[in-house]
């Protein structure tokens, strides 16, 4: 029995020793028979890597073999030479170690980031953070310079809309830009502020002087018309240039003085006024003279070489005065011996009469025609000679004969005479006539602007029994000193709209024009007058009248330095001054434009006697209102 119970003893111990050999008992996946040389550390067992720690990891018998790690700061023997942490030369970097090993944790690496509040890379050099490693929404820039745009940072594309948009410091730079002024009528004159960048339009012009953007017809390069607008934008409205705003008829004979003279008349019978221009010469004589028609169909053209010629001659100053009874010119050339007056009719104007002065006397030096004067029944011409000696040297004459006289001497043809009353008074220097008071004669105003130091004007009635001489004038006016009243006259007119006729005289010393009543009688003054322009110092105005639709055209041929004005008065009041002009009309460069005015049905025209290099002349026509 004892025996068998050794026995069996001795097989429970080999049994719990086998079971031992064949269990895992630290979980490492190895057991005693599989190799595991310390089943009760799971860190040992075949295969495990080995460590400096003095211990078979890999259970083949060896202890620490093999062990090539790097030394790391660690307070371990890392490569198990013995020594622990030694020869650390790694760089410290951001990463919660002491990658030196110099006992201290990310030391010498903190630093400045930027807030980039809008995302787009770059931050904002005013909102800092310092740390080692990057906060949340930092960026290593800070030289963003509009943090709150995400399209704004340094780099990002340029463009127009007044921001910068890279950083640079420059406002749309490199981007194409435009200067000027805004065009709105597209006239090419711009109006408003000057304006200069990219996000100007490329239809901005250079100027800005445009008074009306909103009307393509009104800029400082539009020709100016007499409409009460300022189209040309000088500042006024109707103040034409004659260079620029009217069409000029230049002649090309040298010292001609064309424009001495202007008619509108008929002359073909076509129904359209046709334009005659007296081109006289100087008044030395010695020079070419002669007398022009510009068609009504060549009137807007501007070119002399369309003119007719009607007469020409040379020293004998043809074209100094031109009239037109309705179916015949006449022209006057006061230096023709003692003068002559030279009659034109039908289409073809041939001469139909010549009227001659054989001793001096300038007859024709001024025309009028206008109806009956003496009673005859016939219309009748007044011609003035005012060279003509009668009781005084030069007092002059007005001659008074039928328009439908045949040629002869003119004295002898005369159904009647008027002379003057002084010596050198000159009387009949300017002539008019018209029926002033209704009775059914023409009246007569004569002129004579260098009488007696100041100037004269009448007035004689027409009827069956005309006086002889001018002291017995119905009317008379006499200027102050260098006044040159009588510089024009015009009788019959109502140029000042009030539903009267006047008779009107110019006194262009004193650059005045006055009108009379129709029943104004015996010595008058400027008092008696009805309308009046009050001209400027210097102006010299009046020296030519004409009538304009209802309206007054006054010649100042003296004034802007002998470059001349023509002004227009709508409906001249009594004391109307100058410089009120409805429109004026301002002559070219010594032109003396104004010398002669006259108004057509469509056109107001103005001789400028004095236009051209060598005094060749011109006529000015500008297109009536």
């Amino acid at each position: 029995m004892l025996l068998l119970l050794c026995a069996c003893l001795i097989n429970t111990e080999l049994y719990l020793e086998r079971m031992a050999a064949v269990t895992d008992d630290d979980g490492d996946g190895y057991n005693d028979d599989e190799g595991d040389c310390a089943d009760a550390d799971p860190d040992r067992h075949p295969g495990a890597a080995e460590a400096c720690d003095d211990e078979d990891n890999d259970c083949d018998g060896y202890i620490d073999e093999d062990i090539t790690d790097a030394e790391a700061c660690d307070g371990l023997d890392n490569d198990c030479d013995g020594h622990v942490d030694e020869d650390i030369t790694d760089a410290e970097v951001c990463d919660g170690l002491d990658n030196d090993c110099d006992g201290a944790t990310d030391e010498d690496l903190d630093q400045t980031w930027y807030l980039d509040g809008d995302g787009d890379g770059f931050g904002n050099a005013e909102r800092t953070s310092v740390a080692c490693a990057q906060p949340h929404g930092h960026v290593a820039t800070g030289d963003d310079c509009d943090d709150g745009n995400d399209a704004t940072f340094p780099g990002a594309t340029e463009s127009c809309n007044g921001a910068d948009d890279d950083c640079d410091g420059a406002t749309d730079e490199d981007l194409a830009s435009h200067a000027g002024y805004v065009d709105a009528d597209g006239d090419g004159y711009g109006a408003g502020d000057y304006d200069e960048g990219c996000d100007v339009s490329s239809s901005v012009v250079a100027t800005g002087d445009d008074c009306d953007d909103n009307d393509a017809t009104v800029s400082p390069g539009e020709g100016e018309s007499i409409d009460g607008r300022d189209e040309d934008c000088s500042g006024a409205a109707d103040d034409l240039d004659a260079e620029d705003d009217a069409i000029a008829f230049v002649a090309a004979e040298p010292y001609g003085w064309a424009g001495s003279a202007l008619l509108w008349a008929d002359l073909d019978a076509d129904g359209d006024d046709d334009l005659v221009i007296g081109a006289p010469g100087r008044e030395s004589g010695g020079d070419d003279c002669g007398v022009y028609a510009i068609d009504a169909g060549d009137l807007a053209s501007g070119d002399m070489g369309r003119a007719s010629t009607v007469l020409a001659g040379t020293s004998t100053r043809c074209g100094a005065a031109v009239a037109w009874d309705g179916s015949r010119l006449l022209v006057g050339a006061p230096e023709d011996d003692g003068g002559r007056v030279s009659v034109f009719s039908g289409s073809s104007l041939a001469t139909a009469a010549t009227w001659s002065h054989a001793t001096a006397g300038d007859a024709g030096s001024a025309l009028a025609t206008g109806g009956d004067v003496d009673g005859d029944g016939l219309d009748d011409v007044a011609v003035g000679a005012p060279a003509i000696s009668n009781e005084d040297p030069r007092d002059g004459t007005v001659v008074l004969l039928p328009a439908s006289s045949a040629s002869g001497e003119l004295l002898d043809l005369a159904t009647a005479t008027i002379i003057g009353t002084a010596a050198r008074q000159q009387f009949g220097d300017r002539l008019a006539l018209g029926d002033l008071d209704g009775d059914g004669y023409a009246d007569l105003a004569v002129g004579a602007p260098e009488a007696e130091g100041g100037g004269l004007a009448w007035l004689f009635l027409g009827g069956t029994a005309l006086p002889a001489t001018a002291a017995d004038a119905d009317a008379s006016y006499a200027g102050s000193e260098y006044a040159t009243a009588g510089s024009a006259v015009a009788v019959a007119t109502d140029w000042d709209g009030d539903g009267e006729r006047e008779w009107w005289v110019g006194a262009s010393g004193e650059s005045d024009a006055l009108a009379f009543p129709d029943n104004a009688r015996g010595v008058l003054d400027s008092a008696d007058a009805v309308a009046s322009v009050l001209g400027e110092t210097g102006i010299l105005a009046a020296d030519a009248l004409a009538g304009a639709h209802t309206g007054l055209l006054i010649g100042a041929p003296a004034a802007m330095g002998r470059d001349g004005v023509i002004a227009w008065f709508s409906a001249p009041a009594l004391g109307t001054d100058f410089d009120e002009a409805d429109a004026t009309l301002a002559g070219g460069p010594g032109a003396e434009a104004g010398a002669a005015v006259a108004a057509g049905g469509s056109w107001w025209a103005a001789g400028a006697p004095e236009a051209g290099t060598s005094d060749e002349g011109a006529v000015y026509l500008v297109a009536a209102p």
